[in-house]
């Protein structure tokens, strides 16, 4: 009984956490639907990678490649006003650095812009590459913008950047697709202890039961 009551603490606790989760990404997409994008919510996200995708907590901040962004961003286009509602943010995790691109909420991404992202994230590759005391092998690129498809042949450069190793999330689909996540992870929690009046409890506030 010691036992099997310690499964459901522990099933508790990882239920706690994911709900406070499920809360942020729901705050979040409020901000998003607002149409807020400002560097303090990118360093909300940068504290809070598994806001943008479950199981990107082993990823952090990556401050040494700040003034590797910002010359690239001048390289590539990306430091004028045509361009005023993008922030960018790098994250590394054991290997990888992870540059991400946001754009303001409502604005349209075009084919300039995303070849200019590619231009931009090619250069930091080839920054970081030389750098070889960073410890980074592998340099990939996440584009967050609305509208991706809402011009002609942006779906095929898509298809091509991912091959290049950077992907593409309208600001919906990814926080949708985090929160199905978060509440299939619940699900999957809650099933420890199926009769648990406190698990049910946590589901039923977590919008989920």
């Amino acid at each position: 009984e010691l036992l099997a009551e310690a499964d459901v603490l522990t099933a508790l606790n990882i239920a706690e956490v994911v709900k406070t989760k499920l809360e942020a990404v729901r705050g979040l997409k409020r901000l998003v639907k607002r149409r807020r994008l400002e560097n303090k919510l990118r360093d909300y996200l940068a504290e809070r990678p598994y806001l943008l995708m479950p199981g990107w907590e082993t990823f952090a901040k990556e401050t040494r490649v700040e003034n590797m962004l910002s010359d690239a961003a001048k390289t590539a286009g990306l430091r004028n006003k045509q361009y005023a509602g993008r922030l960018d943010l790098a994250m590394s995790s054991h290997r990888q650095l992870l540059v991400i691109e946001f754009m303001r909420p409502g604005l349209v991404a075009d084919y300039d812009h995303l070849n200019r992202c590619q231009t931009y994230v090619s250069i930091i590759d080839e920054k970081v590459k030389a750098n070889t005391a960073l410890g980074i092998d592998q340099v990939t690129g996440l584009i967050v913008a609305d509208k991706l498809s809402a011009k002609p042949g942006m779906s095929s450069f898509i298809q091509k950047l991912k091959l290049a190793g950077i992907l593409a999330h309208d600001w919906d689909t990814l926080l949708k697709s985090t929160e199905a996540k978060l509440k299939e992870f619940l699900e999957i929690v809650a099933e420890r202890a199926p009769d648990d009046a406190r698990l049910v409890q946590l589901k039923a506030d977590s919008g989920h039961g």
